[in-house]
């Protein structure tokens, strides 16, 4: 009988190129299946998404894969990103949440019209699609990743810190813990608990006392701390 993985690699194969399901690839990734690599590869030759093409970078880095140009696209994308220096899109309420959809901040409508982009799809853009880059090189937990995952902690955008947490705590940077709980108390109310989340899985006083000051929740933070030590790391990803 057909196993899960099975199933995904064919579905792939018969429709290559066509809206991957992140979920599934990130489930081949995690499978650590050698034989899923040439499937996985072709299927990143005939993608033309590019958030298609990141997400099956980062699985056929997880698999193994020994061409490097899947790590050189990965972090490519990553650097490109950071290196753009987008100022925080949209302006904040006092409880960090966005208080109307189209508030952006100043300097993020000079930064669109310097770059001649309409400030609503460049608003999208950079709160939805970009930030990918950077969950993906987090989900390939490669060593190489450490550099691009300790700059995302200092970008503009919290979506992105987040993002570099998740990956630090992946490859158990702990020499980036103190960043973490730094820019987690930074962060916006409503994503202090998800860095918390990010701290949980490191076996470290410091770490896991900043993680139940973040988790205000504690109910929440019971069943965290509980999937922290059943899954580690890898809790933190679908």
């Amino acid at each position: 009988m057909p196993s899960q993985l099975d199933g995904q690699l064919a579905e792939i194969a018969q429709n290559p190129g066509k809206d991957y399901n992140r979920a599934a690839i990130s489930n081949i990734g995690r499978s650590a299946q050698p034989r899923a690599v040439p499937t996985i590869e072709d299927a990143f030759d005939k993608a033309s998404d590019e958030t298609d093409k990141l997400c099956l970078a980062s699985a056929l880095v997880r698999l193994g894969a020994s061409d490097s140009r899947y790590w050189n696209y990965l972090s490519a994308a990553a650097e490109k990103l950071l290196d753009a220096r987008v100022p925080m899109v949209s302006l904040l309420g006092i409880d960090g949440k966005v208080d109307h959809p189209g508030d952006y901040t100043s300097a993020f409508r000079q930064w669109a019209k310097a770059k001649g982009l309409d400030v609503d799809e460049a608003a999208y853009t950079q709160t939805y699609v970009a930030p990918a880059s950077i969950l993906d090189i987090a989900a390939a937990g490669d060593p190489r990743g450490l550099p691009i995952l300790r700059r995302s902690l200092v970008d503009e955008s919290p979506t992105i810190q987040l993002y570099g947490a998740m990956g630090l705590a992946i490859l158990q940077d702990k020499s980036s813990i103190r960043a973490i709980i730094r820019t987690a108390k930074m962060a916006p109310p409503d994503m202090r608990a998800s860095f918390g989340d990010c701290l949980l899985t490191f076996d470290d006083a410091e770490a896991q006392a900043a993680a139940e000051e973040l988790i205000s929740d504690k109910e929440r933070f019971k069943e965290s701390r509980q999937l922290a030590e059943e899954k580690g790391p890898r809790s933190l990803l679908p």
